[in-house]
């Protein structure tokens, strides 16, 4: 989950050569080397710094998403008995362990679309998909605030006087059944017929499979010389 990026800057040596002079006395001409002493001269050469972001992502403490009924479904020929209430989101927290170090520059974490370990039914459930979040510093040169975004969309509450600062991104499912309804709010909309009682059968057994599945995304994080 981490990407090294070094920034190097060359090393300068600043040298001063020696100086070569003749001699002269009238109409007698001596010639030969004389060797002028130079000044003190100094070597300069910047330091190394390794400006790597260094970070860590994780899902908030019981995060988890459900895909359950709707909290104010009216129940008809799909009954949902013993069901938890639908969940959709998890939240992504990104926090930012070398802060200091870093918040002059911009950053862009590239953030993966969600895997799981048992195939998720795209015919039914939309998943989050890739996401890019952004910190940019309004100055460069003593950044006291940023602009961070998560895709086009500002974040308002990110807090750089925060050692660790976080950024919390919210990672959405969504139901493709209908304009997005929950699938029991959905097929009861429908008649009760025996073809919409197989079709959900089929969507409901196929969802069920998710039950043991766990899933993950994927954080890539990036700095840049702020512009």
């Amino acid at each position: 989950m981490k990407m090294k990026k070094k920034l190097f800057i060359p090393l300068i040596a600043a040298l001063l050569t020696i100086g070569l002079t003749s001699v002269g006395f009238a109409a007698w001409v001596i010639v030969g080397e004389t060797q002028v002493p130079s000044n003190d001269a100094q070597f300069v050469a910047y330091t190394v710094d390794d400006q790597s972001i260094s970070f860590t992502a994780a899902f908030g403490t019981g995060e988890q998403v459900v895909f359950g009924k709707t909290g104010g479904v009216t129940e008809n020929w799909l009954k949902a008995e013993d069901i938890a209430t639908q969940d959709l989101t998890a939240n992504l927290i990104i926090t930012l362990t070398n802060w200091s170090s870093v918040k002059h520059l911009d950053i862009t974490f590239a953030i993966t679309d969600v895997t799981s370990s048992v195939a998720i039914p795209s015919e039914y459930i939309a998943t989050p998909g890739a996401k890019t979040v952004t910190i940019t510093p309004n100055s460069a040169t003593s950044p006291t605030s940023w602009t961070v975004k998560i895709g086009d969309e500002t974040v308002p509450s990110f807090d750089g006087s925060q050692a660790e600062p976080t950024i919390t991104v919210p990672l959405t499912f969504a139901w493709k059944f209908g304009e997005g309804e929950n699938p029991y709010s959905y097929y009861n909309g429908l008649p009760n017929t025996a073809e919409n009682k197989s079709a959900a059968v089929t969507a409901l057994q196929a969802i069920a499979a998710l039950d043991p599945a766990t899933f993950k995304v994927e954080v890539t994080g990036r700095t840049a010389t702020h512009k």
